[in-house]
């Protein structure tokens, strides 16, 4: 490893992160109320990221199944066939 990759890790902000991680540990094991609100709060951001998910596959199914229907299917619900095809060629992680 380089000198200056060394230096970099050993840094001060490296060091202030790794005492600010180490008091944060400290304190989650000494604190319950703590420690219930920080897994609290990671429990709501895995929620976030599972429905996350959950919308992006049911986009990308409900897409594939526009692909699926022939042009007269589409006629009935959707007059215009230029919005069917440019709502069946997004991205699923575009609304």
């Amino acid at each position: 490893m380089s000198s200056s990759m060394s230096s970099l890790r050993t840094g001060p902000a490296t060091r202030r992160a790794a005492t600010t991680v180490s008091a944060t540990a400290v304190q989650l094991e000494t604190d319950p109320v703590a420690a219930h609100r920080a897994l609290s709060q990671l429990r709501m951001q895995l929620i976030g990221a599972w429905q996350l998910v959950c919308l992006w596959r049911r986009r990308s199914r409900d897409r594939a199944a526009l692909r699926s229907l022939s042009p007269r299917d589409i006629r009935d619900f959707c007059p215009r066939q230029a919005e069917a095809e440019e709502e069946m060629n997004k991205p699923f992680w575009r609304a």
